[in-house]
């Protein structure tokens, strides 16, 4: 059963890499701009079952864009965060309307995080 929902999750996330919004698309070209720095994140990413924005693995590191469906589910963005804390995961949220007006800001303080949590 668990092997089943890895895998129709993992299918949600190549529609989901295939189909991405503006505002992802946005923030992926600024994060891609963040490999020199030795930071290389991947985009709807799967851990467990969820699947994740933006990951960069090495430091574990999730990114999600919050868009205004997400007020709707915020005891399930909470309880998602929850259970990705608990596995070490840093989770980094910012607000759809942020990325599409300022993506080099929102990239500059994932810069900033990726730097603190660097070995």
């Amino acid at each position: 059963m668990r092997r089943n929902v890895e895998s129709q999750t993992k299918i949600f996330a190549r529609a989901n890499r295939n189909s991405p919004t503006k505002a992802e698309t946005m923030l992926w070209a600024e994060l891609r701009l963040l490999r020199p720095y030795g930071f290389k994140f991947r985009r709807q990413n799967c851990i467990e079952n969820y699947i994740l924005d933006f990951a960069c693995i090495a430091l574990k590191i999730a990114v999600e864009i919050d868009d205004i469906s997400h007020a709707e589910s915020q005891e399930r963005d909470d309880s998602r965060t929850s259970r990705l804390e608990e596995i070490g995961w840093m989770v980094l949220r910012f607000d759809n309307i942020d990325v599409l007006t300022s993506p080099k800001t929102v990239a500059g303080n994932i810069l900033a995080k990726c730097k603190e949590h660097s070995p």
